[in-house]
């Protein structure tokens, strides 16, 4: 009886963790269990990537929200092994924005990883059948010098590094 209780309300509050540091929709941790995830890594040094999928606003406007859902659920998809290395973080920060931290990654090795999630993508055709346009990343890049360093530092960088990278033309 009793053990049984005490398990139960473990797992209740573990269930409950869970849902507080995961997007719902997608199973990847959302921006505060990114956070927590990050302050328990090992390695000390990392890059992170800030992923925008482009004009999914007009995929929403076009072909309905549904469309964007299934855009935003085949995004969430690719960011795991094979085209992240194990040990990588995953999540989605906002509507149309994800986060991923390559733990002991350089930014150069960043970047590749980052391209090899652009090709994948522009298999993904999100607004199928009437639009055939494929779905393309802009993506900002940045260094974690310090993985205890509070992440705002490095989101606040990221951000920047994406509205750059928009600037230059999409993608």
């Amino acid at each position: 009886g009793w053990h049984m209780l005490a398990a139960l309300t473990m797992g209740q509050a573990l269930a409950r963790r869970l849902e507080v540091d995961l997007d719902r929709r997608t199973g990847l941790f959302n921006r505060g269990g990114l956070e927590s995830a990050l302050s328990r890594m090992k390695s000390s040094r990392a890059s992170l990537l800030v992923l925008d999928i482009d004009r999914l606003q007009s995929v929403n406007q076009m072909h309905g929200m549904a469309a964007g859902d299934a855009a935003i659920l085949s995004m969430a998809r690719l960011l795991a092994p094979p085209l992240l290395p194990a040990g990588a973080l995953a999540a989605r920060t906002m509507g149309d924005q994800f986060a991923v931290v390559l733990p002991d990654t350089d930014t150069t090795q960043a970047a590749d990883i980052g391209v090899k999630l652009q090709n994948a993508a522009g298999r993904i055709q999100p607004g199928l059948p009437d639009d055939p346009s494929p779905m393309t990343l802009t993506i900002g890049v940045v260094e974690i010098d310090d993985t205890r360093k509070p992440f705002d530092r490095f989101a606040i960088d990221a951000d920047t590094a994406l509205k750059l990278a928009k600037d230059r033309g999409r993608s």
